[in-house]
C-alpha cells in the first residue's frame, strides 16, 4: 500500500500457506477497505472474497465459488460484486455474478448466461448505485443482453444493442460516465474501432481513433485528471 510517501508490503493473511492471494483488487468507497479474491485450498478448491482493513485480512461470508473470480466491485453502501467464471456459491446456483449484502452471498436473479462457458469479466457501479457487468454473456436467462448488461437491485437489462465481442473491463468516470473497452468493435451497425466506448444516451459511442487498430483488444482502462482515457 501507498501511504502518500512509501510503498509497505500488505499481509497476504494467514488462512493457509497454501492459499493464494487473488489478482483482482477493490476499494470501498464506504470505509476504504481494500478487497481482493483469494483461492482457498481445501477438498474442493474454492475461491471467494476478502478485504483488509489495515491490520488483517478477513473472508466475507463463508461460502465459496467454485471456480474463479475476474474482478470486484464494492458500493457506497457496502453492497460487494463479483463476476467471474463460476457457477456455485456455497451448494447455490450463481451464473457469473455474486453480491455480499453485508450478511450473506446471493444470486442476481438468474445472473448472466451463455450457451456454454459465461463469464464476467469487468464490474462498475454508477452514482445512482446501478451495477454494470461486462464479460462474455448473451442473456439473463429470458431476455438478450450481449457482453453488457445493468442491474437495478431486482433484474438485469440490456445495454442498447450490446457490443459485439468479448468486453474486458468496465469503469465508471464521473464525466464520461460509463466506460466499456475490450475485444468489440461494433454495437449493432453502428461501429467502434478502437474497442473503447461510452455509454451515452442509451447508445454507445466510439471513444475516438487511435486507441487500438488492427483486431487488438483493451484489457484495461482508466481515466486521468484531464480526462484522456488511458488503456
Amino acid at each position: 500500500s501507498w501511504n502518500g510517501a512509501a510503498w509497505s508490503v500488505v499481509d497476504h493473511g494467514a488462512i493457509s500457506s497454501q492459499d493464494s492471494p487473488g489478482l483482482y483488487l477493490a476499494v470501498s468507497p464506504q470505509n476504504g477497505f481494500l478487497y481482493n479474491t483469494r483461492l482457498y485450498q481445501g477438498a474442493p478448491v474454492t475461491y471467494g472474497v476478502q478485504y483488509w482493513n489495515g491490520v488483517v485480512w478477513t473472508q466475507v461470508g463463508a461460502a465459496g465459488l467454485d471456480e474463479a473470480p475476474y474482478c470486484l466491485a464494492v458500493s457506497a453502501t457496502g453492497n460487494v460484486y463479483v463476476g467471474g467464471y463460476f457457477t456455485d456459491l456455497g451448494g447455490v446456483a450463481i451464473s457469473g455474478v455474486a453480491m455480499w449484502n453485508g450478511s450473506t452471498w446471493g444470486a442476481m436473479a438468474a445472473g448472466l448466461q451463455k450457451a456454454a462457458f459465461p463469464h464476467v469479466y469487468g464490474l462498475a457501479i454508477g452514482p445512482d448505485g446501478l451495477v454494470y457487468a461486462g464479460g462474455d454473456f448473451t442473456d439473463d436467462g429470458t431476455t438478450d443482453m450481449l457482453n453488457v448488461a445493468v442491474w437495478n437491485g431486482v433484474k438485469w437489462s440490456p445495454m442498447g444493442s450490446g457490443l459485439n465481442s468479448i468486453v474486458r473491463c468496465m469503469l465508471y468516470d464521473p464525466d464520461l460516465g460509463i466506460i466499456a473497452a475490450g475485444e468489440f468493435d461494433a454495437s449493432g451497425s453502428f461501429p467502434l474501432p478502437s474497442a473503447v466506448a461510452y455509454w451515452r444516451n442509451n447508445l454507445w459511442v466510439d471513444a475516438g481513433t487511435g486507441v487500438v487498430t488492427g483486431g487488438m483488444s483493451v484489457w484495461d482502462v482508466d481515466i486521468s485528471d484531464d480526462e484522456t482515457t488511458i488503456v
